[in-house]
């Protein structure tokens, strides 16, 4: 194949592919999750667990395509994927820390671009990054 044509085979290929994109990172704090569309409840067990609940916005996101919920705990092993339970125009992620843990657990939110009539990429999106602490601060044991 001459040259010219190899060439024009290789940039035809490449334009084929999804374009690359970045993720942006977005800490959410309790002043500014409102505007960010995200809001925050919770309530005690019995046992001192914390059961928390943090609803999304659905018409404040801004891409349509894949999201999902992580939470980490620091010093343990693994994460864990939650899981959105849609409920009308709102999404909601449930979850239940238990007593002590809430200084080291920290919950993302990751939003992937790529949705309909959205160009397909890969690796765009927005991860908003709650550091739970933040919100629920924890008072000291006496």
């Amino acid at each position: 194949m001459p040259r010219s044509l190899w060439s024009s085979a290789i940039v035809l290929a490449l334009l084929a592919l999804p374009a690359a994109a970045e993720t942006l990172l977005a800490g959410v704090s309790p002043s500014g999750m409102k505007e960010l569309g995200f809001s925050v409840r919770s309530s005690r067990g019995k046992s001192g667990e914390l059961r928390v609940e943090i609803i999304r916005d659905l018409s404040k996101r801004e891409y349509a395509g894949g999201h999902s919920g992580y939470l980490e705990i620091s010093g343990e092993a693994k994460g864990q994927s939650i899981r959105a339970e849609k409920d009308g125009k709102v999404e909601r992620y449930r979850f239940t820390l238990a007593p002590g843990t809430v200084e080291r657990a920290r919950f993302s939110v990751s939003e992937y671009q790529g949705g309909p009539g959205e160009e397909k990429v890969l690796g765009g999106g927005t991860l908003y990054r709650f550091e739970l602490k933040e919100f629920f601060p924890e008072k000291p044991r006496r």
